[in-house]
């Protein structure tokens, strides 16, 4: 089985106030507020499981990566809402689902084949990070989210390459860059804020 992290997450209390409050709608089954997690997360996610199907040297079909994202949805029903519920107490809910993805992905591997699940070297994997959707017909290209990266400050680039792309802890990236642990997460939905409103004006 996958071996999980830890995020040692402590973001802003106002960041922590308004997850907290998104989280409550979704506990309550608001339904706009499932939507907007779905719609903000899936594009995400989906790049975060075909990562973790190729770092281990397989390939991941278009259904195998929305197979392994379904699962996370329903991972945050099961159980009357636990995750959410501890989720609300720490204010945050990305590194929860970076974490359920890439084990779901896993999960999926160990079910579906005979092959023994061998992690690609790091250096070798393809570094493409996925974004949320975006509102265009097409979705941006590889050199566009590349610019779109380039186009970032040096700490926000460095920490998003960092999490989405080598799949550092909060922990380990305060250590490379010298920032505040406390910092990463709030550096990190900033840059994301960014890089939407760039594809968004595309």
């Amino acid at each position: 089985m996958a071996k999980q992290k830890n995020y040692h997450s402590a973001p802003s209390g106002q960041d922590r106030d308004e997850t907290r409050e998104i989280i409550r709608r979704l506990i309550a089954d608001d339904h706009n507020a499932w939507c907007a997690l779905v719609d903000t997360y899936s594009g995400l996610l989906l790049g975060l499981a075909r990562n973790a199907f190729e770092r281990h040297g397989r390939h991941a079909s278009r259904h195998d990566t929305e197979d392994a994202v379904t699962a996370v949805w329903r991972d945050l029903l099961a159980n009357d809402k636990k995750l959410l519920h501890s989720c609300l107490e720490r204010g945050e809910i990305l590194p929860l689902l970076h974490t359920l993805v890439r084990n779901r992905s896993v999960d999926m591997m160990r079910k579906r084949g005979s092959d023994p699940l061998v992690p690609m070297d790091r250096e070798k994997t393809p570094e493409v990070l996925v974004l949320p959707e975006v509102h265009q017909d097409e979705p941006p290209r590889d050199s566009e989210i590349s610019l779109a990266l380039e186009s970032l400050p040096l700490k926000e680039r460095s920490c998003i390459k960092l999490f989405f792309l080598q799949d550092r802890s909060y922990r380990e990236i305060a250590e490379l860059t010298g920032m505040p642990v406390n910092s990463i997460g709030p550096t990190i939905r900033r840059a994301l804020d960014k890089l939407r409103k760039v594809f968004d004006k595309e």
